[in-house]
């Protein structure tokens, strides 16, 4: 089993490690991954067990349990047509809400029945794509049930998931690449909800603005 590994509080740099999920020193334990430096190795392998966090390794443990519901506008229909095709690769279940064409269109209209379907299946996730992101992004956090995160790399989609517990992914197709998307479709969808006490405070607080 291959796990990744990451400090708390804020999982800010992960690493892949093989083996169980171990108590003893990390520095033995290292299997490959780009994000792993010698200064986390080192802080990794001093730290206090309790600020240890692992879970199971990205590919090997895609949520296939949750629906992706999609939506992007003319401008996102390129990358949205990959990244459905990149979870539909791993076994996930997908309903592109539009649009197909790529006539010029309105971003929040394709956000709204993204946010309209997790409204009645809120276990599920979001991942809307438009030009820079920020239309999507706009739309999408007027509803109160909905936490949109606009990402750039993988660092900010961890972190929007771990301790802003997000539900919706919003990514800007002429900002970031079609592989940076790729990772960061497969971290928000591999990084829990770190599910402490502040974390919860945090995201019933954004859960009680917003409109209905």
């Amino acid at each position: 089993m291959r796990y990744q590994a990451a400090l708390c509080p804020d999982r800010s740099e992960v690493a892949t490690i093989s083996g169980d999920a171990p108590e003893g020193n990390m520095l033995q334990k290292i299997c490959v991954s780009i994000d792993w430096t010698p200064n986390f190795a080192l802080n990794f392998a001093r730290a206090p067990k309790k600020k240890r966090v692992y879970f199971p390794d990205m590919i090997a443990s895609l949520d296939v349990s949750s629906s992706l519901f999609f939506g992007s506008d003319h401008r996102g229909l390129s990358l949205k047509t990959l990244l459905i095709e990149h979870a539909r690769m791993r076994n996930c279940a997908v309903v592109d809400h539009g649009t197909i064409t790529r006539e010029s269109c309105d971003a929040g209209d394709f956000a709204q029945r993204v946010v309209a379907d997790l409204r009645e299946h809120p276990a599920h996730i979001g991942i809307l794509i438009c030009g820079t992101g920020q239309a999507m992004a706009m739309t999408a956090n007027r509803h109160r049930h909905i936490r949109a995160a606009l990402c750039v790399n993988t660092t900010m989609v961890r972190l929007a998931r771990a301790h802003n517990d997000a539900n919706i992914l919003v990514l800007g197709a002429e900002i970031i690449g079609p592989e940076l998307a790729r990772d960061c479709l497969d971290a928000f969808l591999t990084t829990p909800f770190a599910n402490e006490e502040r974390f919860v405070a945090r995201r019933d607080k954004l859960d009680r603005l917003g409109r209905v």
